[in-house]
C-alpha cells in the first residue's frame, strides 16, 4: 500500500528503516557531502554508508514481498481461468466444461 497522506503528529521513527533513513539524511548537508569535523570524516561516511545500506536493504525485502504477494494473486486468478481448445476462447470458471454433449 502507498501511503496516500502525511499526519504530522504520527511522524518519528517507527521502525529499523525510518531511523535508518532519517540518519543518512541528517548525515548529509545541502551539497550532497557529509558534515562533519576534519577528523570524524571517515566515521561519518561510514555511518552514513551503513544507514543507507540497512534503507535498501529493507526495501528491497519490501519489493520482493509485494512482488511476491501479487504474483500469487495473478496465479490463483489464472487457476480458474479455462481454456477451449477447439475454439482458443477463453471463459472463467471453477469446472471443466464438457466438449460432447450427448443428447438424450
Amino acid at each position: 500500500e502507498l501511503a496516500t497522506s502525511i499526519d504530522a503528529a504520527n511522524a518519528g521513527a517507527k521502525s529499523n528503516a525510518d531511523l535508518a533513513a532519517a540518519v543518512a539524511l541528517k548525515a548529509m548537508t545541502k551539497g550532497g557531502k557529509f558534515s562533519a569535523a576534519a577528523n570524524e570524516e571517515g566515521a561519518v561516511k561510514a555511518a552514513a554508508v551503513s544507514a543507507v545500506n540497512k534503507v535498501l536493504g529493507v526495501l528491497d525485502f519490501i519489493i520482493r514481498k509485494t512482488v511476491s504477494s501479487n504474483l500469487d494473486k495473478i496465479r490463483e486468478s489464472v487457476k480458474g481461468i479455462q481454456y477451449s481448445e477447439t475454439t482458443g476462447e477463453a471463459t472463467e470458471s471453477d469446472t471443466a466444461q464438457p466438449t460432447n454433449k450427448s443428447s438424450n
